[in-house]
């Protein structure tokens, strides 16, 4: 049985974190993007082409806490998940039914059941469903650090940020926060069509949740 323990951070660390967060608070993550002339009309959820079950490879960090397990995620329509992660074992992890409008905790770990630890799952995993019928109201821009071509999109209070290389048709990141600085980064790589076989996601927050997904094939004797 995995052993998750969880710890809240001491007075004495609390003045660096403050401290940081006010250093992270004035710089401008995005000071590399131009404005750019790029169009691109629409972008699938990454998971929307899927009828067929997917399953990862999947490690979650949460400060000191470390799990890892298959992370089995089942399309039931082009808006709709149903996302469960067992241990190696068998044991179950946690069971999430995501839509739109609703975030489902059918079961969770006790150990993980916790708001916070819920809140940036759900943001993880919303992140990844993420699509647009049309980016006519999005801004373009250039990174003129990495090359990439990147789409900006308000939703709600937040932005969400769609990174393309030069010769890719899938995004190669997700991004979502403020026009200053990203609350969520996620990283896609290894591409099979539409599906991406490496995922990675990272909070930029005080308290840092990050993981990391490998495709496994469902067929695999």
């Amino acid at each position: 049985m995995a052993k998750i323990l969880f710890r809240l951070p001491s007075s004495n660390i609390l003045a660096p974190v403050a401290l940081l967060l006010l250093t992270c608070s004035c710089s401008n993550y995005y000071r590399h993007l131009e404005p750019a002339a790029a169009e691109k009309t629409a972008q699938a959820g990454i998971f929307t082409a899927q009828t067929e079950g997917l399953a990862y490879d999947t490690n979650v960090r949460f400060r000191k806490t470390e799990v890892s397990g298959i992370l089995f995620i089942q399309p039931q329509d082009s808006s709709r998940y149903r996302m469960a992660m067992t241990t190696k074992m068998g044991q179950k992890i946690f069971d999430f039914t995501l839509t739109p409008q609703h975030f489902t905790v059918n079961y969770c770990f006790p150990q993980l059941n916790r708001k916070i630890v819920l809140q940036l799952l759900e943001a993880d995993l919303r992140l990844l469903t993420e699509y647009f019928d049309s980016l006519s109201a999005a801004s373009a821009f250039t990174d003129t650090r990495s090359r990439q071509t990147v789409f900006r999109i308000k939703k709600g209070k937040s932005y969400l940020y769609f990174r393309y290389d030069n010769t890719g048709e899938q995004p190669a990141g997700l991004e979502s926060g403020s026009k200053r600085r990203p609350k969520i980064l996620a990283d896609l790589k290894d591409y099979e069509g539409a599906l991406p076989h490496r995922i990675k996601l990272e909070h930029r927050m005080i308290f840092p949740l990050r993981l990391d997904l490998s495709w496994v094939s469902l067929n695999d004797e």
